[in-house]
């Protein structure tokens, strides 16, 4: 990347290019290479939150599912690092000690994963020939809790070199004390994490009724083009940030969304005034003020139908985006008709977000804008 940016640095009569010049050519060698190296990280992380997740669930079932099962990567073109272990159909039991050494994640953007299973063990021979994690992926984070291992580059080397082990009697401290690197334990970093919960509004009955009594128009603040959010969308910053950008990719396609409030039951008034369902809970958003949509995102493939379900109930057709799961274009129809035709699912119509684009379907397929 480096290379192909320096390479744009001169004109074509070799003089030096303004920065913004420069700048401008080289924006799609930039948001190639850091685009996909991010996606990586943020979908490698993602991956092994639910490997560690799966894993509570493995140690709770073993009684009844002792063993493990290496399924198939769902990538499109995977690699073969952990070929074999599907082909062969790698099982062992849970406790076993070659899953500390090896597992799905154990590699960049992995997506093999394991399966509970009480059918007997099954040893390939040759399981020792295989390629080791890569760096930063060492751990098993079902086992140790730790999305990625402190040999990751995001952890310092030791105390020594740590940025939040600063000032000169700390330096000392650990020189002294031959401090052994313990990132995992270390109390310094936690002075610097800004919290996310910021942003939620804790109003009183009072100034909720003051709010309530406003015209319609002046309960929304404009949030970005086409998009308005009540002024008591109480919710946390990462979760709103996951529905702001389900907003815009509806807003792309001309929409007009509110972000609507956290209405109680008891609030009929609100309800009439903003034409909600009677549901305890309301929906996330409403577009052109007539289509109510509650956006979900499912840890897994199996909480799907169940998020659908309950969005469904809370009066709103089902977003189900891919924030907290790798969920791909290529298997959205047959999960549009798995939800479609459950009884317990009370629209006629599904969506899906994938990476800034709304996906539309109905009992008849996709739906194009």
């Amino acid at each position: 990347m480096g290379s192909d940016m320096a390479a744009k640095l001169l004109d074509a009569n070799g003089h030096l290019k303004p920065f913004r010049q420069w700048l401008n050519d080289v924006s799609s060698i930039s948001t190639h290479h850091c685009g996909a190296w991010l996606r990586t990280e943020y979908d490698t992380a993602v991956i092994r939150a639910h490997n560690a997740a799966d894993w509570q669930s493995f140690l709770r079932n073993k009684d009844v599912m002792p063993n493990l099962r290496w399924m198939p990567t769902t990538s499109p073109n995977p690699e073969s690092s952990h070929r074999k272990f599907w082909e062969k159909k790698l099982t062992l039991p849970v406790d076993d000690p070659f899953w500390a050494k090896h597992h799905p994640g154990d590699r960049w953007n992995c997506k093999c994963s394991l399966e509970a299973t009480d059918e007997p063990v099954n040893r390939p021979d040759d399981l020792d020939g295989v390629d080791p994690p890569q760096r930063g992926l060492e751990n098993n984070p079902g086992k140790d809790g730790h999305t990625f291992s402190d040999n990751h580059p995001y952890f310092p080397d030791g105390c020594s070199s740590c940025p939040f082990n600063k000032g000169f009697k700390n330096k000392m401290g650990t020189f002294f004390l031959n401090q052994k690197k313990h990132c995992f334990q270390c109390s310094k970093v936690d002075f610097v994490i800004p919290s996310t919960k910021n942003g939620v509004k804790k109003l009183t009955p009072q100034q909720k009724h003051e709010i309530y009594s406003m015209p319609l128009q002046k309960q929304f603040e404009k949030v970005g083009k086409n998009i308005y959010r009540h002024k008591l969308k109480a919710t946390d910053e990462e979760d709103y940030n996951k529905l702001l950008d389900v907003a815009k990719a509806y807003s792309a396609s001309g929409m007009k969304v509110w972000l609507l409030p956290e209405v109680h039951k008891n609030e009929v008034g609100v309800r009439k005034l903003l034409s909600l369902p009677s549901e305890t809970k309301t929906p996330d958003m409403m577009l052109n003020r007539s289509i109510l949509v509650d956006v979900k995102s499912p840890e897994s493939y199996r909480k799907i139908e169940h998020n659908a379900n309950k969005a469904s109930k809370q009066g709103g057709i089902a977003c189900i985006t891919n924030h907290s799961m790798h969920l791909v274009y290529s298997k959205l129809e047959a999960l549009s008709k798995q939800i479609l035709n459950n009884k317990e699912y009370m629209k006629d119509e599904v969506h899906f977000y994938i990476d800034g684009t709304i996906y539309k379907y109905n009992s008849q397929g996709r739906i194009l804008d």
